[in-house]
């Protein structure tokens, strides 16, 4: 590796894991003597496998790390096992690391790790406060983003029992909410945050009114659900939002009974894995609805323009003065086709509009076979969980 003002590569890399003033004369040496090559050396890592940026961030090292984004070519937003660097520094909780990084330009803060985790939801389950405070505020932070067990970073913290850092997360959620619903604000004002809507807001956006498959649907709010989950010895999914306030509802006992098999549902199983086979049959479900609906009012927009060209002919002079008799015959023949595209525009309109009917119901029908299949081999699964984790204490017959 390079060497620059008698510092080498290794060198370099181990001053930035050390960190302290000494070290980090060392760095800007290392980085001034190799100014026009840094782009090749800077995102290198050493026999360990650690970049210079990953040590300074994991030792808490701000003003290396600080020194180290200004190099031209780092890789700020380069992924591994980890994650981001913006997520590493938000798992080690370094407000100073987690701000330089939000400050410079191009950086995906949104962006996740293999297991779908952001820097916001590794901040949440470590419980690094001033963290997720710093990245509530971030212009472009999506907050209700989920992981691959479906949880977003509110949900991730109470999992953990972080119940300070979900209330500062339902607390901006809130207040950006208040600002879109009842300020009168220019768009600038209001931080561009991404707030998911659920799917029966998705549904409701488009008047939707339709039959919903009932495997998608909660035994609890007969609504459909957004977060399925399910329960060991009911085998029944019910919505994780609805069943925890359900809880909450009865005094937060340690268990209910199931509405649908009369089976116990423990108060701990509210935190079970999404069903991720479920939701996506759901996704799947409303996405269908929504592109329906565009193509009916695409469809109605078409015609609608169509039959505003019929009446403008239908009630334009369509004749010469010099050839008035002739014209009487011409305009009464060229009113009555005109009526009669008109007649048959005003069906056309019913017709598409019953055409789309007929595809959406075709496609829940499809989803909802699918959904019991997925429902039967999730229950299978829970029970085999149940089973391993020592939770039947009775030997368990085979799934």
């Amino acid at each position: 590796m390079q060497r620059g003002n008698g510092v080498d590569f290794d060198r370099f890399i181990e001053a930035a894991n050390i960190g302290g003033e000494a070290n980090l004369a060392i760095v800007n040496r290392y980085i001034a003597a190799n100014r026009n090559n840094m782009a090749r050396t800077i995102n290198a890592a050493d026999r360990y496998g650690n970049t210079a940026l990953i040590s300074a961030i994991e030792k808490g090292h701000a003003r290396i790390v600080t020194a180290l984004l200004s190099v031209p070519g780092i890789e700020i937003n380069a992924a591994s096992h980890w994650g981001s660097a913006l997520a590493w520094a938000a798992t080690f909780g370094s407000v100073p690391i987690v701000t330089a990084f939000l400050n410079v330009p191009g950086i995906e803060i949104n962006a996740a790790d293999q297991y779908g985790d952001t820097a916001l939801i590794h901040a949440a389950i470590k419980g690094h406060a001033p963290t997720v405070t710093a990245l509530l505020s971030a212009p472009g932070i999506n907050i209700t983003k989920i992981n691959n067990d479906g949880r977003t970073a509110e949900q991730e913290a109470v999992r953990k029992g972080n119940h300070d850092i979900a209330a500062l997360i339902r607390a901006r959620i809130q207040e950006l909410e208040r600002l879109r619903n009842n300020l009168e604000v220019r768009p600038h004002i209001i931080p561009q945050v991404q707030l998911a809507s659920t799917f029966q807001e998705r549904l409701a956006k488009i008047k939707f009114k339709g039959e919903i498959p009932e495997d998608f649907l909660c035994p609890i709010s007969k609504n459909i659900m957004n977060d399925p989950i399910t329960t060991a010895e009911s085998g029944i999914a019910y919505d994780r939002h609805e069943l925890k306030k359900w809880f909450l509802q009865k005094g937060n006992p340690v268990k209910v009974i199931c509405l649908l098999t009369r089976k116990d549902i423990q108060r701990s199983e509210s935190d079970n894995a999404t069903i991720v086979i479920l939701k996506n049959q759901i996704e799947r479900f409303v996405k269908e609805q929504e592109k329906v609906a565009k193509e009916i009012v695409e469809g109605l927009e078409i015609e609608r323009r169509h039959l505003a060209r019929l009446r403008i002919n239908l009630f334009a002079p369509s004749v010469q003065p010099q050839q008035e008799g002739h014209g009487k015959v011409m305009g009464a023949s060229s009113a009555a086709a005109a009526s009669n595209s008109l007649v048959h525009a005003s069906s056309s309109i019913s017709k598409a509009a019953q055409a789309a009917a007929q595809k959406a119901a075709l496609v829940a029908a499809q989803i909802a076979a699918a959904t019991a299949a997925a429902q039967k081999a999730a229950q299978a699964a829970t029970q085999r969980a149940a089973c391993a984790g020592g939770a039947i204490k009775k030997s368990c017959t085979r799934i």
